[in-house]
């Protein structure tokens, strides 16, 4: 008794998760490009990640992550 018990409650957790991770927004964060070209500097790379990330804010279905 006690294990069926058990197994019902570690399905109705399983299925609760399942639910809850279908509703959720995929999570993203854009790290720094390396510019490995004779062209350009310091911005390219940066800039070009975040024209990335502001693109990608504006399309409002990401949660985005602040890059360290």
């Amino acid at each position: 008794m006690k294990r069926e018990i058990r197994i019902v409650i570690l399905l109705i957790i399983f299925i609760f998760s399942l639910v809850i991770t279908g509703f959720c927004e995929p999570r993203i964060a854009i790290m720094n490009f390396d510019n490995r070209t004779s062209y350009g500097s310091y911005q390219l790379d940066t800039g070009a990640s975040d024209i990335l990330t502001t693109e990608l804010v504006k399309l409002n279905k990401f949660d985005m992550y602040e890059r360290v």
